[in-house]
């Protein structure tokens, strides 16, 4: 893993909008650095409001067990310390982001600097085939045990752990996949260059293709069974010998009505060698230079 310092946040709140007014009363960090959760920090927050019913009745909070505790305030400095240069990881970021930045700035602090990366949208690329991406379902399907779903000590837990496996999955994958992700991935909300940069970096940027593998086309796949695995490794095919109808002083030799046109020739030795290598060629020739026959 790079040496990026990650942090996982997840916060509980009296509602879902911090612009309607609504407070953190929970927050819980762990921080991993090194691919190791290094550190973890959980504390109950007074809302200095009262928790509605139904978020009592999902997260398990109630007033009296945030009544006695300090306002967010009392530890705005330390959570704006833990962030600050990290990359702030949730579990839909949009949320935990919003209420977390609301807070600091009532508190008086500045704009964060910081990247993000949000584990529902990275979980659907690493793990396309799952059936959902809740917080609940991952963990399911990871066998992570999540003791108190909608707690956020126990969620910002889980959280790290999907993210560990997401990491070790990421890093098992070729490089020309994990280049097409990184290319594609400023279509993303997570801030996620900088980590398919660390884990090509890790590879080499020239690496070669792993055993198991084989490119086919734009694509790579595991290497089918029974096929050598050194078929992944193959080179590609350029056409340098003569083609079949160059030889024997080519058509016109044959058929005066022919003319010899190199741009026919050209485009004729693109089209043979995609097919050699089972690649896809987009090609843009000219009027007049021979498409039909080509």
């Amino acid at each position: 893993m790079n040496n990026q310092r990650y942090v996982v946040i997840d916060v509980e709140t009296t509602g879902n909008s911090p612009k309607k007014g609504d407070r953190i009363i929970q927050i819980a960090a762990v921080v991993i650095e090194n691919g190791q959760m290094t550190e973890r920090f959980s504390k109950y927050v007074n809302p200095n409001q009262p928790i509605p019913a139904f978020i009592e009745q999902l997260t398990g909070i109630s007033n009296e067990m945030v009544e006695n505790e300090e306002p967010f305030s009392t530890i705005a400095e330390d959570i704006f310390e833990l962030l600050h240069d990290s990359c702030f990881i949730a579990h839909n970021i949009h949320f935990d982001l919003a209420f977390v930045k609301h807070e600091l700035q009532l508190a008086g602090f500045g704009e964060l600097e910081c990247s993000v990366l949000d584990t529902v949208e990275l979980s659907r690329i690493v793990f396309p085939g799952f059936d959902g991406y809740k917080l609940t379902e991952l963990s399911e399907e990871l066998q992570i045990r999540h003791e108190n779903p909608h707690r956020a000590d126990s969620d910002a837990e889980v959280t790290a752990l999907i993210f560990l496996h997401m990491m070790d999955r990421l890093k098992r994958l070729p490089i020309p996949v994990l280049k097409s992700i990184r290319r594609l991935s400023w279509h993303l909300i997570s801030d996620a260059q900088e980590l398919f940069d660390g884990l090509i970096a890790e590879k080499g940027v020239d690496a070669e293709l792993e055993a198991g593998f084989m490119k086919v086309g734009s694509f790579v796949i595991r290497t089918p069974e029974g096929e050598d695995e050194e078929a992944g490794h193959k080179s590609p095919v350029s056409q340098t010998e003569p083609l079949i109808w160059e030889k024997d002083g080519g058509l016109s030799s044959l058929d005066d009505r022919f003319d010899k046109r190199e741009g026919q020739t050209k485009m004729m030795r693109e089209v043979w060698t995609a097919f050699q290598n089972h690649e896809h060629a987009l090609i843009e020739a000219a009027t007049g230079i021979g498409k039909t026959l080509g």
